[in-house]
């Protein structure tokens, strides 16, 4: 698109009542040595209109090739976003093509038949439904597709203001404890420059690429919220099309991610355990840790932490007090095979566990062994914005309390939803009621 440039106009040509300017004056005369130049630099559509009507004199040629570049930008970015929308339209109506199929029973993998077929599971209904839910919540291959999808159109507009940027996702949709609606957790990194989330190249990266994603709202298929401010900041970009979320920060290696692939590789019981702790925390309303409770790497923590305390164990210690280093699972193979445990029965045994767990003067942490540890809060940090009711120690960074926004309030409804849970569990109820969605007014 060409540059336009706005003269001062001697009527205005619409009206401009809410620039409180009602036209020049009847007895003006326009002077010869007039020059007509830019009040302020702006893609076309946006150029203000002063209540004094001067958009004003010569534009330097530094600002006009900013303006130029940034016109580029958006005419690039929305070429980017027409392909992205054709794709995504083609995903969604194969997809709507497809939904009569939708309803055939689950494929059940070969080694979940022993789970469901075992006669001395005390738990077997309870057992059942984690399983079940475990295959059915599996993202499908359209929802794979669509996440591709979004994931290249990001990639192709960061690499308009980083062409050397490389994305790495980690979180739930990374570990598999994802369900099809989960928010895509992404790391932006520049080559080897792990520094780079610290450093004022970094938060220049982000403002640059929020910045360009916002030229772009006016596809009408992009949102983005951003949050610079924050101790990690985010771009959350929200795809309008599929209800897919990505958050975007500047993270390289994710040492989170790998320990937990390494725990889920060393029993098959670990996944559906995780998965369904995180899916009752989020249906109770107790997985946010923006409203003062546990996030879901809080909660995975704890399953971990608790099949690390069976007796026998499921689950070794991968760490051994070593923050900066994780064993491999192949070294532990068929370590829990003494635990013949059933999944419905490791879950009861959980909400058993944390009834009686004392919040007081214990923390969590799987850095070291055993898990359980006296509370030491001199040793933590933040204890500026925390009371440290709960402590979940973060096995890379000992002297962060995961659990660091739960209060003394919100942990007496952490712990009410814990007893709630083992009632549920002990009155003979299924995962229907234990995990009930939580009404906002309850």
């Amino acid at each position: 698109p060409k540059l336009q440039l706005f003269h001062f106009p001697l009527s205005p040509p619409c009206p401009l009542s809410h620039t409180g300017w009602t036209g020049p004056p009847r007895s003006f005369t326009p002077q010869h040595n007039f020059k007509p130049s830019f009040h302020r630099i702006s893609t076309p559509e946006s150029f203000p209109m002063t209540q004094n009507a001067s958009i004003v004199s010569s534009v330097s040629q530094q600002n006009l090739e900013k303006v130029r570049a940034r016109m580029n930008l958006k005419r690039k970015g929305m070429e980017f976003v027409e392909l992205y929308q054709n794709e995504m339209g083609h995903i969604i109506t194969k997809e709507a093509e497809s939904v009569h199929h939708a309803k055939r029973k689950p494929n059940i993998p070969e080694k979940w038949n022993k789970h469901l077929e075992n006669e001395n599971d005390c738990q077997l209904t309870l057992t059942t439904d984690i399983v079940m839910h475990w295959i059915t919540t599996r993202p499908s291959k359209h929802v794979q597709k669509k996440r591709k999808v979004i994931l290249l159109f990001c990639w192709n507009i960061i690499k308009l203001v980083a062409p050397d940027a490389t994305l790495n996702i980690y979180g739930s949709v990374a570990s598999g404890l994802d369900d099809p609606d989960s928010d895509i957790d992404v790391g932006i990194s520049l080559g080897d420059d792990e520094s780079i989330s610290s450093n004022e190249l970094g938060d220049e990266l982000l403002r640059s690429i929020a910045d360009i994603f916002t030229l772009l709202k006016d596809a009408g298929t992009i949102r983005v919220v951003s949050t610079l401010r924050a101790r990690v900041p985010i771009i959350t970009v929200h795809e309008l099309l599929s209800h897919l979320q990505i958050d975007l920060s500047l993270r390289s290696a994710d040492l989170k991610l790998k320990i937990f692939k390494e725990y889920m590789r060393v029993d098959e019981r670990v996944v559906p355990i995780l998965k369904i702790l995180k899916h009752w925390g989020k249906q109770r309303d107790i997985c946010n840790a923006y409203a003062g409770y546990i996030n879901s790497f809080g909660y995975a923590c704890l399953g971990i932490a608790y099949l690390q305390t069976e007796s026998p164990p499921i689950l070794p210690n991968l760490q051994r007090s070593h923050a900066d280093h994780i064993m491999s699972a192949s070294e532990f193979e068929g370590f829990g095979r003494n635990n013949h445990m059933s999944i419905g029965e490791l879950l009861h045994g959980f909400f058993e566990k944390m009834c009686h767990f004392d919040y007081e003067n214990l923390s969590v942490s799987i850095l070291h062994e055993p898990p359980y540890l006296p509370k030491e809060v001199d040793k933590l940090g933040d204890s500026n914005i925390s009371d440290h009711s709960f402590v979940i120690v973060d096995p890379f960074e000992p002297s962060i309390n995961f659990s660091r926004h739960v209060r003394k309030a919100t942990l007496k409804v952490i712990k009410e939803e814990f007893a709630r849970a083992l009632e549920c569990i002990n009155k003979g109820h299924g995962l229907e009621i234990l995990c009930a969605k939580k009404s906002r007014a309850v």
